[in-house]
């Protein structure tokens, strides 16, 4: 494993767009004063059709790695499905909400976790495994906590504001890496 990010100039915006978007869906649920499971879907379906785009942007900016780009191009295909599935729902109940976040932020937590091991690059690698375990997190105290209806949109968008600022992060880390010259190229 190295650190070597020249490779992968796009990953750092990529998961900026991912944490405007993240970061949106956290303002949305923050300061709307009604926690329904309808709010709830409409933000969800929103916020995981919209990242699917960043998510993409993502698959595609991992080319070097060929098992992290198919891993990361199901967690697109989930997403735009979870966007789907919730949208369709809209009408449902806090049951709908969380069977809806809990599945797709398992999906995302598996798919996230085998991009990490695939990845070769350990920056890139080390914030993959963080951003699976944020979604596993999710995953399990959507699924598996007995929520009120604003526990469990406050879960939510509680995950999409860490999830929000840890891609932030990560990101500009990304981004100013992909400028930085290898030891290679600075010996020249």
């Amino acid at each position: 494993m190295t650190n070597d990010t020249h490779h992968v100039p796009l990953l750092g915006p990529a998961l900026i767009l991912q944490a405007v978007v993240a970061l949106v869906g956290a303002v949305v649920i923050t300061f709307t004063s009604d926690h329904s499971p309808l709010v709830g879907l409409v933000v969800f379906a929103g916020v995981s059709f919209l990242l699917a785009a960043g998510q993409l942007m993502t698959a595609v900016s991992v080319a070097a790695w060929p098992r992290a780009r198919v891993a990361l191009a199901i967690q697109v295909v989930s997403s735009i499905a979870a966007a789907g599935i919730a949208a369709a729902f809209l009408g449902g109940d806090r049951t709908t909400l969380t069977l809806c976040v809990s599945i797709w932020a398992g999906v995302v937590a598996l798919t996230s976790g085998l991009a990490a091991w695939s990845i070769t690059d350990r920056a890139v690698s080390r914030d993959f495994f963080i951003l699976a375990g944020l979604a596993g997190l999710l995953a399990l105290v959507e699924a598996a906590l007995p929520l009120s209806d604003v526990y469990a949109v406050g879960f939510l968008g509680a995950y999409f504001a860490v999830f929000g600022v840890f891609s932030i992060i990560a990101g500009v880390g990304m981004s100013s890496f992909s400028r930085r010259p290898n030891r290679t190229e600075e010996k020249k």
